[in-house]
């Protein structure tokens, strides 16, 4: 019998632990330790990605996994967002506003056509993409909604859709050259598909059809059947190694099938997390992306899903539950900012009456510390659970000047403000913090000592209710009340100067944040017209900000301590008048191969 070694080429390896380098992919080895056979095989699987930055549905989506554009949708019909793999970014708006348009190509050169106007108007605009903007090409020969888009920007093709006999197909090539394509066999919209203008597929559709046809560049043929009917799902792949996923199965289901295609017959591949339709996909079998749509049908969603077929499993950076404050409270984001996950301390806030009490948090539970001088709101808070430092506030009737400073147990008076103020932004540590802002949108900004307080040129813009975070000499603060579009302000120690804006593009109030002005954590906030609670973190890397792992529960004004990627969020104010008590802990990404014991089995 031949040998393990003269198969492979290769002796069986003994080893006290398992490798950790890819190239164990396939090998097998004897793990003393464990006292089995090992071996790493390819796991499939979808996990969460980065919450899109607006929620909604009938998007356009063209690219990859790590570089992805989603443009349009309803709500919010010109915006566009690009995913890196991580989070959503804003791009470039689109000249036409729409929803139920179809794209083609890569992040740096897109296009999308057709659409729907609200309330009753097909629309056969088409437009490019360079990675920043849109630019209008020549309209498509007829107004289309629904169709279906694969490709490249320079050989597209776009097939069936709304009104009309839903048989017909285009095919575009840049700058703005349109031609008939192939008539589809089977009429339909709302579609999945994948490949390319000589090597393409269409799967699925309206109404509930399983039909998979092939396109090479002149005619449709017909292909295998899908499992089942299926309408507004995603596609990604190109012909012979296609991703189907999501939809719906029915005119108001949703679904989580995920099905893969090898150019002649469909097989069941692992369900979405959570079902998802009226979306689109970009991406290749082996690593896809489908990004909001609605859920259920008629609710826009901004959840983002990827699909791995690799070696290595995913776990998605992620928020999860910690012990409850003993006090349910909105401490307005008053808290030790610089703080970690298992050392911090947040104060103040209301519940919705004002209290005094101090809370610390030791990784494992929240015990009450320190009685606050003032039973108040709207302070300003930073530093770490043994040096925290509170600034201003509210008392009800009347603003406060009052600095108190905690040890980690009571709190002691330190040097006044310069003005009676409230929601003053704070950040730094307790012997060199920075303020700004506060009030009725006001400009200051004011450095800490310790012990007294110096002047500091003013912000750009008044702002009150503001995130901030950072160091006296680098620091950020982030959108508020006032802020155009989520606008954000960086100081160098010597003067303020613009900074990136907020993935949103919505003037954010009550924000809670932690971190450095080059990693920064933004996690929650309130949009007041129309009043929004966001429930996902958003990251800043100094220029500027992508989305991140979403919350349990939107909301405003928590206690937020740590970095990045290990912080914790603790109570805060949501939609319905809500005061929160719960503990959210985020931890970032990781991936381990996917190891497996040979059995005999």
């Amino acid at each position: 019998m031949a040998t393990y070694k003269e198969i492979f080429g290769k002796q069986i390896k003994v080893l006290a632990s398992d490798p950790t380098d890819t190239g164990a992919e396939g090998q097998i080895w004897y793990n003393t330790t464990l006292d089995n056979f090992r071996t790493v095989l390819n796991s499939e699987a979808w996990s969460s990605g980065g919450h899109m930055a607006t929620a909604r549905g009938q998007v356009a989506m063209f690219g990859t996994q790590t570089s992805s554009v989603a443009a349009g949708g309803t709500p919010d019909g010109d915006a566009t967002e690009e995913y890196n793999g991580t989070g959503w970014a804003t791009g470039g708006d689109l000249n036409t506003t729409r929803e139920g348009l179809h794209g083609a190509g890569v992040l740096t050169a897109g296009v999308i056509a057709g659409g729907f106007i609200q309330p009753s108007t097909y629309s056969d605009a088409a437009e490019e993409y360079d990675g920043s903007t849109w630019t209008s090409v020549t309209v498509a020969p007829y107004p289309v909604s629904n169709s279906t888009g694969f490709g490249t920007q320079a050989a597209a093709v776009f097939a069936g859709g709304d009104p009309g006999s839903k048989t017909t197909s285009l095919e575009y090539s840049t700058p703005g050259s349109w031609t008939a394509g192939g008539a589809l066999t089977t009429g339909r919209a709302q579609s999945g598909g994948a490949g390319t203008l000589v090597a393409g597929a269409i799967f699925g559709g309206t109404p509930l059809v399983v039909v998979t046809e092939e396109y090479n560049g002149t005619a449709w043929t017909a292909g295998g059947d899908l499992p089942a009917g299926n309408q507004f799902q995603g596609g990604a792949g190109i012909q012979t190694a296609a991703l189907s996923f999501g939809g719906m199965s029915a005119p108001t289901t949703m679904t989580t099938a995920t099905n893969k295609y090898d150019g002649t017959s469909w097989t069941t591949a692992p369900a979405l997390g959570t079902a998802q339709g009226r979306s689109q996909g970009s991406g290749t079998q082996a690593l896809a992306l489908i990004a909001g749509g609605n859920q259920p049908h008629t609710v826009a969603v901004g959840t983002t899903q990827e699909f791995n077929i690799s070696t290595s499993v995913v776990t998605p950076g992620a928020y999860s539950s910690l012990p409850n404050l003993n006090t349910t409270r909105d401490p307005e984001g008053c808290s030790t900012k610089n703080g970690t996950t298992s050392a911090a301390a947040t104060w103040t806030g209301s519940t919705p009456g004002f209290i005094n009490n101090t809370e610390d948090f030791n990784g494992s539970t929240w015990s009450v510390s320190g009685v606050y001088p003032q039973s108040c709101r709207h302070v300003g808070g930073t530093g770490i659970e043994t040096a925290g430092l509170g600034v201003g506030g509210f008392t009800g009737p009347a603003n406060l000047s009052e600095v108190s400073e905690y040890n980690g147990s009571s709190w002691t008076g330190g040097g006044a403000y310069p003005v009676a103020q409230y929601s003053v932004s704070t950040a730094g540590t307790q012997g060199a913090a920075i303020t700004a802002g506060g009030g009725s949108d006001t400009t200051p900004s004011n450095d800490y000592n310790g012990s007294s307080w110096t002047a500091n040129p003013a912000l750009s813009i008044g702002r009150s209710f503001v995130g901030s975070t950072g160091s006296q000499t680098a620091s950020v603060v982030i959108g508020g009340s006032n802020a155009p579009v989520g606008q954000c302000e960086e100081f160098n120690g010597s003067a303020w100067v613009a900074g990136g804006n907020l993935a949103t593009g919505h003037s954010n109030t009550t924000v809670s944040s932690c971190g450095t002005q080059i990693a920064t954590a933004q996690i929650g906030c309130n949009s007041p017209s129309p009043t929004v609670f966001y429930g996902f973190q958003q990251a800043y890397d100094g220029t500027s900000w992508i989305t991140g792992a979403a919350l349990a529960n939107g909301r405003q004004g928590g206690a937020a301590s740590g970095t990045t990627t290990s912080h914790l969020i603790g109570g805060g104010f949501g939609p319905g008048s809500t005061y929160f008590n719960n503990t959210e802990e985020f931890t970032a990404e990781t991936s381990a191969l996917n190891y497996k014991t040979i059995t005999t089995n």
